[in-house]
């Protein structure tokens, strides 16, 4: 599987930095990311090895979990875009063109700032094989 990472800011350019990110995707999960009572979790693992990471959260699950959402972004991690409900967005591009796709990326950013105050930087999806963007 390929994952494409896409910087949403025009102003900016990764080009020239050279920069490891741990990224996380799919979520919020709240008992993965804060964990339960018989299980520690990933933010409290990754704050105490002082590790930063970006949530790559998807949109739908974003607004069903706001608690979680603000939580992670309050810790210190960066909180991306994934599409709104993870869509296959080739096949979205495809069936339904450039407005529904920009639309998709447009309410997650919105549902996320909404919860954090910051616009997401990056945009990530996951680029299917040939058989599956059809």
């Amino acid at each position: 599987m390929l994952f494409l990472v896409i910087n949403l800011n025009p102003n900016t350019s990764a080009a020239h930095e050279k920069f490891i990110v741990l990224t996380f995707d799919g979520g919020p999960k709240p008992k993965v990311l804060l964990g339960t009572k018989e299980k520690t979790g990933l933010i409290e693992v990754l704050k105490s090895f002082r590790v930063p990471a970006h949530f790559f959260m998807v949109g739908n699950k974003v607004e069903a979990c706001p608690d979680t959402t603000r939580t992670v972004s309050q810790n210190g991690f960066l909180i991306e875009n994934h599409s709104y409900g993870h869509e296959n967005l080739v096949k979205l591009l495809k069936e339904k063109g450039k407005a529904a796709l920009l639309k998709n990326v447009m309410r997650t950013n919105e549902a996320i700032f909404r919860l954090t105050g910051r616009r997401p930087k990056y945009f990530r999806t996951n680029v299917p094989q040939e058989e599956d963007a059809m």
